[in-house]
């Protein structure tokens, strides 16, 4: 789709540096994904993402090589960048603000349907499903990859979405202060809530308030206006009225589980009631939590139109996601070691049900459990004693703990309390060599840890992929 330099203008409220009104563009290349290729005759605009320390400005003096007509910059931000080796450059007050602007364009002009997935926790397990059904269905679509849920994220996709296909879209909390207007721009047409738990007690003082701000989403849906909850949440019970779809496991939900066959490590087996038919479904993914997710998976696809078969098959082709950047739980046998890799997101209802899932697929034996520290940990509003209640409820299956980084160190005195065993790592360096020292070998090994200390690498060290060795981190 192509836009003049006087459009761009016109929707960021930017002005022309240098080059032509009438020069047009094929593609705007936002450049949050890495590694990824632009495209065609595009406009270049630099992430910038304090949040997590991601500034791609220094690909401006390489982007013209790669086909980059012309770029987008931030006045107060892009001073010093010499821009007229492009075609023509536009400066704006605010790069963010004009992204957002440019996402709501191409999300009305290209008429996507769109279909948004928020929620505390399974937001990127669900979206993959929903794009795992379409595909069945032959829907033409794009998705957020991976778990970039930031208003970059929602950009990257839209731009990038064909005229008249299916976008869908993880949304997430980090910049709050930006949600309101991605709601208005990205303005879905269904919107999918998974849950509301306290993973973001940096953010906000009560659960409630989680879920007014996850719900500011529905305010700026355009029709059909769907929105599907977690019903079984007290915290979103007021959102829900007489248009709203829900599911849980309550058979009150318009979409309940009639009955859990099984739950292995080879998956699980349940059955879903829309209270007119019955369905039998099959995962392969771990954990109750994720019949939970497919279930809310089940009833947006059927809302939306899908067939029946499609999303059942789709479901059951959905085995996860496993990459450098992003890990749906599974299960792996690493020389010797059986290790459940859990290794993403570091909050307590994530921590809780990783746990019951290790649990489970031990038949309630167990094993070694394997936790780094989290930066969320400092903040006055972590809650300890849950924390500590997780670990106590479920210490009959917990063998020994192996507890990375010199933060648990504050912890030390009341994890004492739990009587259960626990080693103190510095690495997981360090970490590797004490499980060949005091680990059985057919040992269960549970996983789990923020992203930043990229846990994986226990694995990879394990394995013999890397030459890391005791201290590195």
């Amino acid at each position: 789709m192509k836009l003049s330099v006087a459009q761009l203008i016109e929707i960021t409220q930017g002005k022309l540096k240098n080059g032509n009104l009438q020069d047009t563009v094929d593609y705007i290349f936002y450049d949050v994904i890495k590694d990824h290729k632009p495209q065609g005759d595009f406009l270049y605009i630099p992430y910038i993402n304090n949040y997590r320390k991601i500034d791609t400005s220094e690909n401006i003096a390489i982007m013209k090589a790669q086909g980059a007509k012309g770029i987008l910059v931030d006045g107060s931000l892009h001073k010093d960048i010499d821009t007229g080796r492009y075609r023509f450059s536009i400066e704006v007050k605010n790069l963010e603000e004009a992204v957002i602007a440019l996402t709501k364009y191409m999300r009305n002009i290209k008429k996507l349907n769109v279909i948004a997935v928020t929620g505390s926790s399974g937001k990127t397990t669900s979206k993959e499903l929903i794009a795992s059904i379409l595909k069945k269905q032959n829907i033409t679509y794009k998705k957020t990859l991976r778990n970039i849920n930031g208003y970059g994220g929602a950009a990257h996709t839209v731009f990038g979405s064909d005229t008249n296909s299916v976008c869908v879209l993880e949304v997430g909390v980090n910049g709050l202060k930006r949600l309101p207007s991605l709601a208005k721009a990205i303005a879905p047409n269904y919107l999918l809530v998974t849950n509301i738990y306290h993973t973001h007690f940096d953010k906000f003082p009560d659960l409630f308030e989680v879920a007014k701000n996850k719900l500011s989403l529905a305010k700026h849906m355009k029709p059909p206006s769907t929105k599907v909850l977690y019903g079984d949440c007290k915290h979103l019970k007021e959102y829900i009225d007489s248009d709203t779809i829900t599911f849980g496991q309550n058979n009150v939900n318009d979409y309940f589980i009639k009955e859990i066959t099984n739950s292995h490590a080879q998956g699980s087996t349940f059955v879903v009631s829309d209270h007119k038919s019955d369905y039998t479904i099959q995962t392969p993914l771990l954990g109750k939590h994720n019949i939970i997710n497919c279930l809310g998976v089940f009833a947006l696809c059927k809302e939306f139109g899908v067939e029946i078969g499609a999303i059942i098959e789709g479901i059951r082709n959905f085995s996860g996601i496993k990459d450098d950047f992003y890990s749906t739980i599974s299960l792996e046998n690493v020389e010797g070691y059986l290790f459940l890799d859990d290794s993403q997101h570091f909050n307590l209802p994530a921590l809780k049900a990783g746990l019951d899932t290790f649990i489970d697929i031990t038949d309630k034996q167990g094993g070694v459990v394997i936790l780094s520290y989290d930066y969320k940990f400092d903040s006055v509003n972590f809650n300890t004693e849950e924390l500590l209640l997780i670990l106590a409820e479920r210490k009959e299956s917990i063998k020994k703990l192996i507890l990375i980084d010199h933060g648990w160190e504050k912890f030390k005195d009341r994890i004492e309390t739990l009587s259960i065993q626990a080693d103190y790592v510095l690495s997981k360096g360090e970490c590797a060599e004490h499980i060949m020292k005091t680990v059985a070998k057919g040992e269960y090994i549970y996983l789990k840890g923020d992203f930043n200390h990229h846990l994986r690498g226990i694995i990879s060290i394990l394995k013999g992929e890397t030459n890391e060795h005791k201290g590195s981190n």
